[in-house]
């Protein structure tokens, strides 16, 4: 088992990543954390080095900031092994990486599994705003006796696939996830739909946990908006709208922006339009790039 953890301009974040990581217990199934900076370099080249060398922890980097061509780039160097794919944003339960070797154990191949997610947050939002925002600043909350997964829900700060299989589905679309020019979500939600139709199953593992940070900016009306068309632009780029859907998402969008203006309805009500109007002009403006060879 190799974990990978990308990362990007978040030096003392990583920081906190890894040294909850150096206390997690390490099945005998571990070979190693794979620390891949992409974009430039903000010291955690040093950081990796300063690690007790048991740790197995090393340092990669990448000149495109993309998370997704990182996690490619690690991808091509590793074989026949399970990945733990994470965050740089993280803190682990101590029994994260026995929890999956175990969910794992005998197989090689053919299952990708996640588990729960807890925010960890700055500051609190209120319980309106947290009906707005994603799981990934909310935390999960799947059941525990839940086994099998049909769709893919998995976040990426906490979830688990086969080098092979991830090879066979094709990789992580470079179009899609933090540092696009689309600056998307959906890059580990693609890659688990992908393999499910590759007849990959998904498994959820409840008692591997970690604790994602919510800072303050992302527990905002105005980010929970802004977040709503990232969502539109990976939709729009996993998916193909016909001509008679664009033309009535133009139509929606129009009527959408008048509808708010009127002074009778409430503050809700305008906020959840705007959500909807992100979303739509996220899914009617995206363009994707030239595709990663």
């Amino acid at each position: 088992m190799i974990v990978i953890i990308p990362t990007c301009n978040r030096p003392e974040l990583i920081k906190r990543t890894l040294d909850s990581l150096s206390e997690v217990i390490k099945p005998d199934c571990y070979s190693g954390t794979i620390v891949i900076e992409n974009g430039s370099k903000n010291g955690v080249e040093e950081l990796v080095k300063s690690y007790n060398e048991k740790l197995n922890f090393s340092y990669m980097f990448t000149e495109q900031a993309n998370k997704s061509h990182a996690m490619n780039v690690v991808l091509k160097e590793i074989t026949d092994t399970a990945i733990f794919f994470s965050d740089d944003d993280v803190i682990y339960d101590k029994n994260l990486l026995t929890e999956y070797a175990e969910a794992v154990k005998d197989i090689d191949s053919g299952v990708f599994c996640g588990g729960p997610v807890e925010a960890d947050y700055e500051l609190e939002p209120s319980d309106f705003l947290k009906k707005y925002l994603p799981m990934s600043a909310t935390g999960t909350n799947w059941p525990d006796d839940m086994s099998e997964v049909d769709k893919p829900i998995f976040l990426g700060s906490n979830w688990l696939a086969f080098a092979n299989d991830l090879k066979v589905a094709g990789g992580f679309d470079s179009d899609l996830g933090p540092g696009t020019t689309s600056n998307s979500t959906g890059d580990e939600t693609d890659m688990q739909r992908r393999l499910m139709r590759n007849v990959i199953k998904g498994r959820y593992v409840p008692g591997a946990i970690v604790k994602h940070f919510v800072p303050e900016e992302r527990c905002s009306p105005e980010w929970a908006v802004d977040r709503r068309s990232r969502v539109g632009a990976a939709y729009a780029l996993i998916n193909k709208s016909s001509k008679y859907e664009l033309f009535m998402m133009r139509i929606k969008t129009v009527l959408f922006m008048i509808f708010r203006k009127f002074p009778f309805i409430s503050y809700e009500t305008k906020f959840k339009l705007d959500c909807s109007i992100s979303y739509l002009k996220g899914r009617l403006n995206v363009k994707r790039s030239k595709k990663e060879k």
